[in-house]
């Protein structure tokens, strides 16, 4: 009895110790955003700043934040200004958003950036230079795509060529992507504002590490 005893207790030690490590990997994977309250104050003073005529009570929401290099990139809510049904394509060099946020004086797509003390909108964090690499931000949100990636899996691979080559000779009369204003930008690999075979060469020689 005794050794049975002893063998349930270790069983349970061992479960409650797994159990506490998947508890901490998923957090880990959440982020620490949802009990940050540092942050969660600072953005709210930052979105106080930004539309100062709002003479209601803020609610901000911090969803998903994540570190990369110096500084601390979040996706915020100031809960001020409701979502449009309106489709707001952004330019961002190999990268385009789609969002739904129109036009203010936060970020169209809803992501901030923390660079010691000061807090940013994705956008002028990119007009000043101070955040170039997209790729962080695009794990972070799935509103982003590469240029190039026609399948939409994240990559710019052969595959994307060949499923444009496909699309181009008909085969796949489907929409690549659900916005049509989104599928013509991301398509377009060479910039040239048309979709032709040419886009297809310029997959295959960024595939390549050649210059398009």
């Amino acid at each position: 009895m005794k050794h049975k005893l002893i063998s349930f207790i270790s069983i349970l030690l061992v479960l409650l110790t797994f159990l506490g490590t998947v508890t901490f990997s998923v957090y880990a994977d959440i982020g620490n955003s949802i009990n940050d309250s540092d942050l969660e104050s600072e953005f709210l003073a930052y979105c106080k700043k930004q539309l100062p005529d709002i003479d209601y009570d803020y609610k901000v929401t911090i969803f998903k934040e994540t570190a990369y290099e110096d500084m601390i990139i979040f996706m915020g809510d100031c809960g001020a200004i409701p979502s449009l049904n309106t489709e707001h394509v952004t330019d961002w060099g190999d990268w385009i958003s789609l969002s739904t946020l129109g036009s203010s004086d936060l970020s169209v797509v809803g992501i901030y950036v923390k660079v010691e003390e000061t807090i940013l909108s994705l956008e002028s964090a990119y007009e000043q230079g101070i955040i170039t690499d997209l790729s962080p931000v695009a794990k972070l949100a799935s509103l982003f795509y590469h240029i190039g990636d026609v399948n939409g899996d994240k990559k710019v691979n052969i595959k994307d060529a060949t499923r444009l080559q496909k699309h181009l000779a008909g085969l796949n009369d489907e929409p690549i992507i659900d916005s049509g204003l989104l599928q013509t930008k991301v398509l377009d690999m060479n910039k040239d504002s048309k979709i032709s075979i040419q886009d297809a060469t310029s997959i295959q020689k960024y595939i390549a590490k050649a210059d398009y």
